[in-house]
């Protein structure tokens, strides 16, 4: 599998985990209950720890070797920590609501131009 092709895919599957963890959050802020953390946080933050490590080495050798204009290693590096927030926040019903959608709203950004611009180069 080329280089390209996994950072696609990569990048495809944690924009599916953010909207989990979005559809996530919205269930727990209704029905205003926290999520049991063994049984359903844990498994889904390790699940998505994991794809996220390997989506932001996969990113940043791309950003070293393409040198994209609109993408840089620091906006790689955040991301990276605003899907661990979601990922774990979104479980919580104490999470601030507003605070929760700034971060999902950011990770989305990033993840939809990176699959814009890896489409572009196929």
């Amino acid at each position: 599998m080329s280089e390209y092709k996994k950072l696609y895919d990569f990048t495809k599957d944690l924009l599916e985990a953010a909207v989990k963890a979005y559809a996530r959050f919205e269930e727990i802020k209704e029905s205003k209950t926290d999520a049991d953390f063994y049984k359903e946080v844990k498994p889904f933050v390790d699940e998505t720890a994991k794809l996220t490590d390997q989506w932001k080495k996969a990113a940043i050798d791309w950003i070293t070797k393409e040198k994209p204009r609109n993408f840089h290693k620091k906006q790689i590096e955040d991301c990276s920590k605003n899907i661990e927030m979601i990922s774990i926040q979104a479980f919580f019903s104490i999470t601030s609501r507003k605070r929760f959608i700034d971060h999902f709203q950011s990770v989305r950004f990033l993840l939809t131009g990176l699959l814009m611009e890896l489409e572009s180069k196929k």
